[in-house]
């Protein structure tokens, strides 16, 4: 918390981890009593493959991604928007680009808070580290980063978060179909989630 993450980037950061431990507990547990037979021990030790929390075999691959997403901040949300109603236009994308939509959602969009370029960059260099955002052209003679061309490998997923930000905006009479389980954009900003909305029309 004093990094300024949630406990779920915490937890996502410990994946690792907790499968290397589980894997090192396995190897262990099965050399401790090698005069035991293995029929006796299998019936006494509860078996730990995936049954151990927070283990990579354990997760299916709805839970990793929530968990990833749900573990970015909010400037990275908003960057990886910015970058989505980019391509919902299909008009090409790039950071400087990107700092232009969010400078306009500041200024026009209803979301008050103080527009600071460096904060959404650094988001940006955050989500790059991610491997949630790709740069394109990289060498492309003088071409500052901000300049290039660049990528969401997330925007399927975003564009699945925004139809159901829809959904749920249209109240529960609508005949569509269930809620995502999760969405984290519901936990922005009002401003910013009729933002994100607005760039289907």
């Amino acid at each position: 918390l004093e990094l300024g993450r949630t406990p779920t980037w915490f937890l996502w950061q410990c994946l690792p981890a907790a499968a290397l431990i589980h894997d090192a507990a396995a190897v262990a547990e099965s050399t401790v009593a090698p005069s035991q037979s293995t029929e006796g021990s299998s019936a006494k030790r509860p078996r730990l493959c995936g049954a151990s929390p927070g283990s990579l075999p354990s997760a299916s691959g709805e839970e990793v991604r929530a968990l990833l997403l749900g573990s970015l901040s909010e400037a990275e949300h908003i960057v990886l928007i910015a970058l989505f109603r980019l391509r919902s236009r299909q008009a090409s994308a790039t950071l400087a680009k990107a700092l232009y939509e969010v400078q306009l959602l500041h200024q026009g969009g209803g979301f008050v808070a103080t527009f600071t370029a460096d904060r959404y960059c650094a988001a940006f260099d955050r989500l790059r580290q991610l491997r949630l955002v790709e740069l394109s052209g990289m060498g492309a003679g003088e071409t500052p980063e901000r300049y290039l061309p660049c990528q969401s490998l997330v925007n399927h997923i975003y564009g699945d978060l925004v139809v159901d930000l829809e959904r749920s905006g249209a109240g529960a009479g609508s005949s569509s179909a269930p809620l995502l389980p999760w969405n984290p954009l519901r936990a922005l900003p009002q401003a910013v989630q009729q933002w994100a909305s607005r760039q289907r029309s």
